[in-house]
C-alpha cells in the first residue's frame, strides 16, 4: 500500500519552501526538482511508480508554487536543497531534475558531491560544457523569449507568475553555464530528452555531455518535447526505474 503524500515545509533565507514526502520512507531516496517558473505539480504522472519502491520527494523552489515569496536565485536554492536533505536526515540520495531542476542538480553534485548517489537529468543543458558565441546567444535569446510563451500542459502553472518573475527567474538560469572541461560528475548518469525537443542546445549539449561522462546513459523519449516526462510518462518512468534499479535494491 501506498503510503500518504504529506506536506511540510521550512523556513530558510526569506522563504518558506514546501516540500511534499510520499512512498516508503524506510526506502532510499529520490528528490525531484521541477523546471524554471513550474512547480512540483509537473511530477503527478510520474510518482505513483516511483512510491511503490522509494522515498519520494518533491518540492517547490524557491520563486515557485507554494514557495514564491522569496525571488529565485540559484546560490540560495542550492543551500535550500541541502538544507531539505538535512532535515530528512538522508545523507545521499538520487537527484532527478527537469531543465532547470537537472541544472540546479549539476551544481548541487559539484558543491557536495558526498550527498548525491547517482542522477537523471531530463531536458538540460550541460553547465560546464564549452559554448560558443553563436550558442550563448541563443540561450540567452530563448530564455528571455521564453518568458512570453504560455502552453499547455504546463501553462496553468506559469500564469501563476507575471511576466517580470519569469524573465528574472530564466535570467538568472544564465548563471548556471560555467565552463569547466575538466570537471566530471564520475556517478552514475541517465541523461534524457524528448525526440521534439527544440529548445536552445539542449539535443547537442546533452550529447557531448554524454561523451565527456563514462558512467552516462543518454535516452532519447519518443513522441515527447521538452516536458517529455508529461508528453510520454509511460516511457519516461519505465526508463527512470529501469536506471534506478541497476543502482539500489527495489523495495517492495
Amino acid at each position: 500500500m501506498l503510503r500518504q503524500e504529506n506536506l511540510s515545509s521550512f523556513w530558510r533565507a526569506g522563504a518558506t519552501i514546501h516540500y511534499w514526502r510520499s512512498g516508503n520512507r524506510y526506502a532510499p531516496t529520490v528528490v525531484l526538482s521541477h523546471g524554471a517558473t513550474l512547480d512540483h505539480s509537473e511530477w503527478q504522472h510520474n510518482i505513483a511508480p516511483l512510491e511503490e519502491h522509494f522515498n519520494v520527494v518533491r518540492w517547490d523552489l524557491r520563486g515557485h508554487g507554494k514557495s514564491r515569496e522569496s525571488a529565485f536565485s540559484i546560490d540560495e536554492a542550492l543551500e535550500d536543497l541541502r538544507e531539505l536533505l538535512d532535515l530528512l536526515e538522508q545523507r545521499s540520495v538520487f537527484l532527478l531534475g527537469h531543465s532547470m531542476g537537472g541544472n540546479l542538480h549539476q551544481r548541487f553534485a559539484q558543491r557536495y558531491p558526498q550527498r548525491v548517489t547517482a542522477m537523471i537529468c531530463l531536458g538540460c543543458t550541460w553547465n560546464y560544457q564549452h559554448l560558443s558565441f553563436s550558442e550563448r546567444s541563443l540561450i540567452r535569446s530563448i530564455t528571455v523569449e521564453s518568458a512570453s510563451v504560455v502552453t499547455s500542459p504546463t501553462g496553468a502553472v506559469m500564469r501563476q507568475l507575471d511576466k517580470e518573475a519569469i524573465i528574472a527567474i530564466m535570467l538568472e538560469t544564465l548563471k548556471f553555464l560555467d565552463e569547466q572541461p575538466d570537471y566530471r560528475f564520475n556517478k552514475p548518469l541517465l541523461l534524457m530528452y524528448g525526440d521534439q525537443d527544440r529548445t536552445g542546445n539542449i539535443r547537442k549539449a546533452m550529447q557531448r555531455w554524454h561523451q565527456h561522462e563514462s558512467q552516462s546513459e543518454l535516452i532519447v523519449i519518443p513522441n515527447a518535447s521538452h516536458a517529455a516526462n508529461i508528453d510520454n510518462p509511460s516511457f519516461f518512468n519505465r526508463e527512470v526505474l529501469r536506471f534506478l534499479s541497476q543502482y539500489t535494491v527495489l523495495h517492495p
